[in-house]
């Protein structure tokens, strides 16, 4: 446990591709805030409460909440910044973490674009890609998934060298599924795509929201989310 604890700390300033890849997550997981914000200043006042919702047929009585903390902000995205890093440390070094042909294929492009020295544009772009990919990890693939791996590292207290108390390790738990449901909502409602939607279209901004959300973001299926919740 302490050789996999290494997996998941921060990069060192002289891990130039890993520091890359740490700011790409910040810039990537507070764009998927914002996005939700904008949903807010659009009007879109049912998505808030779906998104929120773990029932596929019924949306939450509170929405998702507006406003956090800077710091709680920080701390969740360090979750997913973490989480990256330890993926691409994994397939580096071939530690038994496993990937998915599509997720491997993905972070592999990943670390490829980031050693080129590709702009911020592209790597963030990948960034996302691999965050839905590995946040749509069916629990029937053959492969484990590397999320629920990554949650048991962190789940385990190094310098105490035992697991951590539920009221330490819920709070963990509560980033991971911010993380989750804010991707998952600029992957099905991308921002730069959002003003093409009118009272005309065929498909309104929740049912399209909705069509991804009922399969990733519910109670009662065999996905990343409710294997978390």
């Amino acid at each position: 446990m302490k050789e996999l604890n290494k997996l998941v700390d921060p990069p060192g300033q002289r891990d130039y591709d890993e520091c890359k890849l740490w700011d790409s997550v910040t810039r990537v997981l507070n764009g998927c805030f914002n996005g939700f914000l904008d949903c807010q200043k659009r009007g879109w006042s049912l998505i808030p409460f779906w998104l929120s919702s773990v029932d596929r047929n019924k949306e939450n009585t509170k929405p998702f909440r507006s406003y956090i903390a800077p710091y709680t902000l920080r701390r969740y995205i360090g979750y997913w910044q973490r989480y990256l890093l330890f993926c691409m440390r994994a397939i580096m070094t071939e530690e038994a973490v496993q990937f998915t042909p599509q997720q491997s294929d993905c972070l592999l492009e990943l670390i490829s674009i980031i050693h080129q020295n590709e702009d911020h544009e592209n790597i963030d772009k990948k960034v996302l890609e691999l965050s839905v990919l590995l946040i749509k990890h069916s629990d029937y693939a053959s492969q484990q998934s590397s999320l629920i791996y990554f949650s048991g590292v962190l789940g385990y207290n190094v310098d105490w060298k035992q697991w951590r108390q539920p009221h330490d390790y819920t709070t963990i738990l509560a980033g991971l599924q911010f993380c989750i449901r804010v991707i998952i909502l600029q992957s099905a409602l991308p921002l730069e795509e959002r003003t093409h939607f009118s009272q005309d279209s065929e498909m309104n901004p929740v049912a399209v929201f909705r069509s991804m959300r009922d399969i990733w973001l519910i109670d009662g299926e065999g996905t990343i989310l409710f294997i978390i919740y």
